[in-house]
C-alpha cells in the first residue's frame, strides 16, 4: 500500500527506521541530512513528506519529497525531491527481501494516481542515468504511459580531483 507521511517529526521517524534497515548510506542520505535539510533549508511555502510502499510493520521503499504549488492562475502541484547543489545522487531508500526492485518501483508507479498524492508534476534531481532506481523508474513510468522527460540538472561544475580540477562534463556519466 501507498502510505503518505506528512508533517516533519512524523516523516523524519519513519525515515528514520527505514535508514536503519540499510546496509550503507550516502552522507545525503542520513536522517540528520534531511533533519538539517529540512530545518533550514526549505523555505515557506511548502511542505516535507515522505512516500512509503509497505504497511505500519514493514516498509519495503522511502521516497523523501517536498510537495509545492506554484503559478496563480493555473497551479501547479509539483512533487520535488529534497536536494539542492550539495545533495549526491537522488534515490530512494529501497529495503528488498521479497521481490525485486523493479517490482516496487513498478507498484510506486502504478499508485502515482490513486488520489492520496495531488501532483500534476514530479521532478526528482540529480539522479544518475546508469542506476537501477533510475532505469526501472522510467521503464514504469513508459508501462503506465506517464509522460517523462529526462534533463540535465544541477551538479557540481568543479571537483577536486587527485589534487586538480576539471570541468564536471570530463566525469563518467554518474
Amino acid at each position: 500500500q501507498l502510505i503518505v507521511y506528512k508533517g516533519e517529526e512524523q516523516w523524519l521517524g519513519v525515515y528514520s527506521k527505514l535508514a536503519s534497515e540499510q546496509q550503507a548510506l550516502g552522507f545525503d542520505q542520513v536522517p540528520e541530512w534531511f533533519e538539517a535539510y529540512v530545518a533550514y533549508v526549505i523555505k515557506q511555502p511548502g511542505e516535507s513528506l515522505i512516500v512509503a510502499i509497505g504497511d505500519e510493520e514493514r516498509l519495503m521503499l522511502g521516497l523523501p519529497l517536498l510537495s509545492t504549488r506554484s503559478g496563480r492562475l493555473l497551479p501547479v502541484r509539483c512533487l520535488s525531491s529534497l536536494t539542492n547543489y550539495y545533495s549526491a545522487l537522488y534515490q530512494p531508500l529501497l529495503s528488498v527481501t521479497n521481490g525485486s526492485q523493479g517490482d516496487i518501483i513498478s507498484f510506486l508507479v502504478s499508485l502515482l494516481g490513486n488520489g492520496s498524492l495531488e501532483w500534476d508534476e514530479i521532478s526528482l534531481e540529480p539522479m544518475a542515468g546508469d542506476s537501477p532506481f533510475f532505469i526501472e523508474l522510467q521503464r514504469a513510468l513508459g508501462f503506465y504511459r506517464y509522460p517523462s522527460t529526462v534533463t540535465e540538472c544541477f551538479t557540481n561544475w568543479y571537483l577536486a580531483m587527485g589534487g586538480m580540477r576539471r570541468m564536471s562534463r570530463r566525469y563518467p556519466r554518474s
